[in-house]
């Protein structure tokens, strides 16, 4: 539907408490360089 959601603050918040934040730490991968590049810090993880 086209409708928006009734959903509030509140609704987000019971949501929340629902879940538990990943335990595992981010991964960053620099990829301003060539894609071989790329390709070895994805190689390394």
């Amino acid at each position: 539907t086209d409708d928006e959601s009734d959903a509030d603050i509140e609704v987000y918040e019971l949501i929340c408490e629902e879940y538990e934040p990943l335990d595992s730490p981010d991964l960053v991968v620099d990829n301003s360089g060539t894609l071989a590049e790329t390709f070895t810090q994805l190689d390394e993880l």
